[in-house]
Parts: C-alpha cells; structure tokens; sequence
C-alpha cells in the first residue's frame, strides 16, 4: 500500500499541509492518534487509511493537540453512483478527483452510469456523438480507482432506459454494417426481449464491460420499463404476461454476464410496479415463488423521495420477500441548477439511518442528472458525509459532525450550502423543476409559473440570498463558481418575480412607467444576467465533463435570451402605438399555480418541435 500517495492526495484535496511526523499502520477500521507530536494513522483498506489522513488533518485543522479516534465500518460497500448518461459525462481527470473526495471520507466503491455513454465494439451509433467513454477512458479511471482502493463498476441499461440508441432506428432509418437496431426495439425505450438480435446487442454491451472494468459485479439495469411486451413485441406475440416476459429476460441477461466474469445486480422497481402498479408500496406480499424464480441477483433498493424513517424500514422488509441480497441507493436529487437543500437532507438522514438499523452492507449515493444535467456534481458533494459519517459512526452519530466533515471537505459553511439550495417551497414542486425552476425558464407574458401572491416573499427572500453569496464571492476562494452562479440565479428570479408581479397587473391597468421601466431596465438586466450565468455555467461545465451535451444548455438560456428580445420589442411597439394591444397578456390565467408543471409547458403551451 502507497501510505504516502494516498496521505498526499488526501491533504490536496481538502487544502491541508503538515510536516510532522506520520506513522501508519494497520486497523481493523479506522484508528488516528496524535500527541501533538507525532501521529498514527491506520486501517485494513486504502480507503480506511484515506479516511484517517482526513480525520487527522480535520481534527489538526480544528487546534486539537491530543486526541485518539477509532471507527468500525457498518458496511461491506459505500460509495457513489454518478449519472454519466443525462448529456453530461465526466472527463477522465474529474472522474479522478471525484475518486480523491469519495476515497478521502472513506468510500470504496464509484459506479459510473452509461446507458450508452461508452464504447462497444461494432456498435458505432452506441453513443454516438455523446461523449462516451472510450475502452481506454475507462480503463486508465479504473486503474486510479484501483490504486486508490476504490472499485468501478460498470451500471448500464439491458432492458430500458435504452431511447438514445434506440432512436437511430425510429423513422425506418437504415441499420447499418452490424447493428440492427432496429430488430432490438420494443417501445422507444424498451429493448424487444425473447430475441436473438437483443442477446447479441447485450451480450455486446457485456463484453465492452469486460475490457474496460476489473470488477467482478455489474449493474444491469432493469428499472423502469413500462410498457415491456406492449410494442412490437406485443405485435409479434401478442399478450403476454409480462412478469414472465422480464424473468426469462432476466434469466438471459444474468447468464449471459456471468459468462464474462459479471455477478450482477439490477434495480428493484418492476418487481414492485408489475405486482402493484407502482413502487413505493408496502400493503402486500411477494409469492414465494417470485424469489425462487429470480436467478441470484441483488436486489437495488432506489428511493430518493421519503423523509420518514419508517417508511424505509417497511420497505426494506418487502425487499426481504424477494429473496435476494438488498442493495440501497439513496440519492442527492435535485432537477434543476441547484440541489434542493431541505429535500436532500431530510430524505438522505432517513435513508442513511434506516439503511444502517436495516443492516443493509451494501450502499450507494445515486447523483442523477434528468433533466440534461443542470446541476454541477460539486452541488452533490456537501451532502455525502450523511452517508459516510453514519456508516463509520453507527447510529450515534450527530447531524453536527455530519456538518462538521462536510464543511471540512468542500470548505463551504453548512449555513451557505443550505442557502444555496433555495430553490423550493414545498415539496410536490421539486421534480419538476421546483419554484426556481418555474421562474428561471418561464416565458414572461405567459406567466406560467408561480402563484402571483408568492412574489414579494420570493423578492425579498432570493435578495437576501444573493447578498449573502456575493460576501462569499468576494473571498474569491476554490468554491468562487459555485457561489457565483447560484447567486446569478437568484437575482433572475428576484427579476422575474418583479416581471410576473407587476408586468400583467401595470399593462391591464394603463401603467406605463412600469411597462418602460421593465422594457429599459429590468429585462435588459435579465438578459445581460443569463448571459453571465450561461458563460459561468459553461466554465464549470468543462471543468468537470466532455463539451457533448453543453449545446443542450446552450439552446435554453440563448432562447430565454432572444425571446426576452421578443418582449421587449411586443411591450416598446403597444408603448409607441404600433400595436394596439399585447395579446399574450389579455389572456385569462386558468391554471393553479400549485400545480406541478413540466419544464415544457412553464416555457410556453405550444409544441417546441
């Protein structure tokens, strides 16, 4: 073991030097004893050793003269999953210091997830165009990971989740040299099960896997496939039963990885949803023999939703009815630039604590990018140490020391993380974009937003807000992007709440001051506001992934931005008496802005393309 390569990655990564004496040494977990003097740090594994260097030099960093710290790990796997297939997928050196953040708390496992985000031989359009890794990407990230006691494993899709390859044969488009998509397509996103041509295609996948990846486990995916057996597969065979459908499936699939050295793993949700018809539920019972007929594969236990304990214990004992080992992933959600703050706490404190009394070894934090990847990974990180922190303390760890290691490791107070992660006010908005989300895409005549008497609460809360971040901005520290575009962010919803409060109301009741105030100021200062926040944006996104799917980005804020010239131009022409009215704002509103809308319909009620 390399003590001195791991100890100097550790202190780079959370900005710490020290010259004095180090002894290491072996634990059985993870052991620090200092005298003031010389240290000892010890542990059986790189990531336990990794985890001492960092307590030693948060603890050092604190003024502690003298102190001893022994932990005993509650699990067999803790580590991260990170979305790589949401338009956004890691460069080599980011994956690489993501390693050093997840290694240095102690984690031992990064699971990358490529839908088709990587490269498989014969197979051109798998990726195409996306930024996939290449057999020789992966395998220089799973030689670092290896050097640092952290092992990769391969997540990928071998059922659904498949509508970015599956595309390239919609609209009778040609199958060119060997890849037949189009004999592998069942619905949009759903492969056809039951066929030659599939086995070949996953098979192919697998076999991909094998060159890059040194592990022996792989997550084979299966989650969400509505509509398995209900497309062409349904027009070739009709109706079939479709638990029988995904288990013979499943069978070919578990078979065909084991071949390649693969124990694999699967999330758990279609057992529960072609039972019941949805998943977070727990009033029935699994037949016995749905255990017996699933062919040895863990279990994936998914839920990023709930903050009640209880509600994770009662389904962790439905998950026992499977019959198959229980993995858990949790999640830092978010969609949207920011994670949601209270939502991501709560629901990650739940999960690490019922995960623990549940007894569950194998765990893992899923960081997800729906919605095109909006959110920057390094808005995840302050939230990882719930996980690591209980999962090295048991159950008597306190919130304060999960704060204590986060502030330690992204050097941002747990007070401004929280401030930076204001983008909701109740719950039900949050999937779909949260009451940030609402007003940073939405189309200012058409106010499809938010409810017009939460305005001035939002005005003077995100004003307060920016405020604080631009203190923090001015300390022009490692974390200065970061703050710098949440508080972007906030000052155009403060702008925009300005607009959805006062726009409508001045043009039905003849005030003209507003309406040049907001053509001559207030939306020339939003638009030159989106253009910082997308030039931002873009920086922080090269420095953390592949340029592939930034364009995405770019189409939204740049059509925010034009279209922001159209309201200016409609609101100066009905000012000079071009126009006679501003149709868009002589509409009636009819929606109810408690309503959860999609990203889409806040923009505009017509069709985009």
């Amino acid at each position: 073991m390399n003590t001195n390569l791991i100890k100097d990655t550790v202190f780079k990564t959370v900005d710490f030097s020290y010259d004095g004496e180090i002894e290491f040494g072996e634990f059985d977990g993870v052991k620090v004893e200092f005298d003031g003097k010389s240290a000892k740090l010890s542990g059986n594994t790189k990531p336990q050793l990794a985890r001492a260097c960092f307590l030693f030099a948060m603890n050092v960093s604190e003024g502690k003269k003298n102190f001893t710290i022994e932990e005993k790990p509650r699990f067999d796997t803790l580590g991260v999953m990170v979305d790589c297939s949401r338009n956004a997928v890691l460069t080599v050196e980011a994956t690489k210091k993501y390693i050093d953040t997840i290694v240095a708390l102690g984690m031992n496992m990064l699971m990358l997830y490529t839908e088709d985000t990587f490269e498989v031989d014969g197979r051109p359009r798998f990726g195409y165009m996306r930024g996939k890794y290449t057999t020789e990407e992966l395998q220089e990230i799973d030689a670092y990971a290896d050097s640092m006691g952290v092992e990769l494993i391969p997540c990928i899709q071998t059922l659904a989740h498949l509508m970015q390859y599956l595309k390239w044969s919609i609209e009778n488009a040609i199958d060119e040299g060997n890849e037949k998509i189009g004999k592998i397509v069942d619905t949009s996103e759903v492969i056809l099960c039951d066929e030659e041509e599939t086995y070949r295609f996953i098979e192919d996948e697998i076999k991909a896997c094998r060159k890059a990846y040194k592990t022996n486990k792989i997550h084979i995916g299966f989650d969400e496939a509505a509509g398995i057996g209900m497309g062409q597969y349904f027009k070739k065979h009709g109706l079939q039963n479709h638990f029988e459908i995904m288990l013979r499936h499943l069978d070919k699939v578990a078979e065909i990885s084991r071949r390649y050295g693969f124990e694999p793993m699967m999330w758990s949700d279609m057992f529960f949803r072609l039972k019941t018809g949805t998943y977070y539920t727990y009033n029935f019972d699994f037949e016995k023999e749905i255990g017996e007929r699933i062919p040895n594969v863990p279990q994936v236990y998914w839920d990023y939703y709930h903050d009640d304990e209880l509600f994770y214990d009662e389904m962790f004992k439905k998950h026992r009815q499977l019959g198959q080992k229980i993995v858990f992933a949790g999640g830092i959600t978010g969609r949207s630039y920011l994670t949601f703050h209270l939502y991501a706490y709560q629901n990650c404190l739940a999960a690490a604590k019922s995960a623990l009394k549940n007894e569950i070894r194998d765990v893992l934090v899923t960081i997800w990018g729906d919605g095109g990847n909006e959110r920057n990974i390094t808005f995840s990180t302050p939230y990882l140490p719930i996980y690591s922190e209980y999962f090295y303390k048991g159950e008597n760890c306190t919130e304060d020391e999960i704060k204590k290691v986060s502030e330690f490791l992204t050097k941002k107070k747990f007070s401004d993380v929280e401030i930076m992660g204001q983008s909701a006010d109740k719950k039900g908005e949050i999937f779909r974009h949260g009451l940030g989300g609402r007003l940073f895409y939405c189309d200012i005549l058409y106010d499809l937003s938010i409810n017009l008497d939460s305005c001035d609460e939002i005005i003077e809360n995100y004003t307060k807000y920016s405020q604080r971040l631009q203190v923090l901005e001015n300390m022009k520290d490692k974390n200065y992007d970061d703050y710098h575009l949440v508080r972007l962010y906030y000052d155009i919803l403060v702008l925009k709440a300005t607009l959805r409060r006062d726009l409508r109301a001045s043009y039905k009741n003849g005030n003209r001051t507003f309406l040049e105030k907001a053509v001559n100021q207030i939306i020339p200062a939003l638009q030159t506001t989106y253009k910082e926040f997308l030039k931002t944006f873009k920086r922080m996104w090269v420095n953390s992934y592949k340029r592939f799917g930034l364009e995405v980005i770019s189409f939204r804020i740049g059509g925010i931005i034009c279209r922001l010239n159209d309201a200016r131009e409609i609101i100066s022409d009905y000012l000079s008496g071009e126009c006679s009215n501003i149709e868009e704002l002589d509409q009636t509103l009819l929606l109810n802005r408690e309503e959860a809308l999609d990203i889409e319909l806040m923009v505009s009620p017509s069709r985009k393309f």
